[in-house]
Formats: C-alpha cells, structure tokens, sequence
C-alpha cells in the first residue's frame, strides 16, 4: 500500500521519468563525442594497417625472383600480405562510409600513403637516398595528404 497521495505519486513518476531522460541524453551525446573521435581513429588504424600489410606484399613480391628461380617462402608471404591488406581495406570501408568517404579517390589515397611509407620503412634504405630524394619522397607525401583534405570537402 503506497502511502503518498496521487499527486505525490504522479510528480514523483514525472520527476523520475525527466531523471532518466537527463541521464540518457547526457550517455547519447558522450556516446556521440566518443564516436567522432573512434570512428576516424579506427579508419586511420585500419588503413594504416591494410597499407603496411601491403606493403609487406610488395617487399617480398620484389624478391621472388631475385635468384632466377621461384621462392616460395617469398611467395607465401608476399600473398599473405596482399591477403590481409585487401581484408583491412575492405573492413575500413564501412567507418569510411559511416563517416561520409564515398569517394574512390580519397579511400585509396590514404592506403596510397600508407603503403609508400611501408614500403620505404620496410627497405631500410630510405637514410641512404640523397638528400634531395629524401625531399621529394617527402613532399609527395605531403602533397598526398593535401589531396586528401582537399578532395574529402
């Protein structure tokens, strides 16, 4: 037996009621705040990734045949790289359209990057170009990334 009266019962409900709703709309936009944040942050990871796994693929693509006859260990992970890079871009895709990237252009230019930085870091030799090829390498970079943001507007 409930000893408030029906109005006391009533404000209380409603009074609960607009608790519940505070409450959830403060958990909806730190959700909202959290998304904006993740979701690019997960394209950037998984585009990062999927580039380095292919360029593991071209690194050892490009010794397949060094000694005239097929390797098949350099075989085997070159098509593994290759395997998990195409699965990562295709992952990514989905946070890339969530997040509006439809555009062909833009989705392939950041694995572009990616894969080139990989590729460069996996050789090793990227201290031993000159210095001027050390610019340019750079500023292709760069000029990718301009792409990037001028072409995502």
């Amino acid at each position: 037996m409930c000893l408030m009266s029906p109005y006391h019962r009533l404000a209380y409900a409603d009074r609960a009621r607009q608790d519940l709703v505070g409450r959830s709309h403060q958990h909806c936009s730190q959700r909202y705040s959290f998304m904006t944040l993740a979701t690019p942050l997960l394209i950037l990871v998984l585009l990062a990734l999927s580039g380095f796994a292919d360029s593991l693929g071209f690194f050892y693509a490009s010794k397949i045949w060094q000694n005239g006859a097929l390797s098949w260990p350099d075989l085997a992970k070159s098509s593994f790289g290759w395997a998990v890079g195409i699965s990562l871009y295709i992952f990514s895709l989905r946070p890339l359209s969530t997040a509006g990237v439809t555009s062909a252009e833009v989705q392939t230019v950041v694995w572009f990057a990616m894969t080139i930085i990989g590729v460069v870091i996996l050789s090793g030799r990227f201290l031993q170009w000159n210095r001027l090829d050390q610019v340019v390498a750079a500023v292709v970079v760069m000029a990718l990334g301009w792409l990037l943001v001028r072409t995502s507007v």
